[in-house]
């Protein structure tokens, strides 16, 4: 990932505050937060923030890395959604 890039993000970070810690590592972000049940609006903010002024075409991704959440920017097609926001199927009939 480009530096400009990098730096755009972690300026957008420096408004979110509740940050502990934060670097890059070979376009990666790694964070660990003050409130880690916050995880899922850092992730809608940084996916809003790259969409609107870096990649209009681009995802993020989050995972859980011990006490870090990692966040890949990647293209849209390879992004993985929250399945949270869906609504969730019923079992069919006659499954518990």
């Amino acid at each position: 990932m480009d530096k400009k890039i990098m730096r755009k993000i972690n300026l957008f970070l420096d408004g979110l505050g509740g940050i502990k810690r934060r670097a890059f590592f070979h376009g990666t972000l790694y964070m660990v937060l003050h409130n880690d049940s916050e995880c899922d609006f850092y992730k809608t903010e940084l996916r809003k923030f790259y969409r609107e002024f870096i990649n209009p075409a681009g995802g993020v991704n989050m995972y859980l890395v011990g006490d870090e959440f990692v966040f890949d920017f990647v293209p849209e097609e390879a992004e993985q959604h929250n399945y949270e926001d869906e609504v969730a199927m019923p079992f069919p009939e006659g499954v518990s």
